[in-house]
């Protein structure tokens, strides 16, 4: 039987050297991410822990978080 639907959880990682140029690339990743999902049918990208909302770089409360 068909699925209605599936989570799957996924970390970007970017390794390069100046803070400014790693956000800008993640961002960047984000953006096609949002726009190839798009244009296949059935896929959607979204964010959130229990309920999920459409993913908006926009949006104050996504938060990209830096490891150290």
């Amino acid at each position: 039987m068909r699925a209605d639907f599936l989570v799957q959880s996924i970390r970007l990682i970017n390794d390069s050297r100046s803070p400014d140029l790693r956000k800008a690339e993640i961002i960047e990743t984000i953006q096609n991410l949002i726009k190839r999902s798009k244009s296949m049918e059935g896929m959607a990208l979204s964010y959130g822990r229990g309920f999920l909302e459409p993913i908006n770089l926009d949006d104050e409360s996504l938060q990209l978080l830096e490891d150290r």
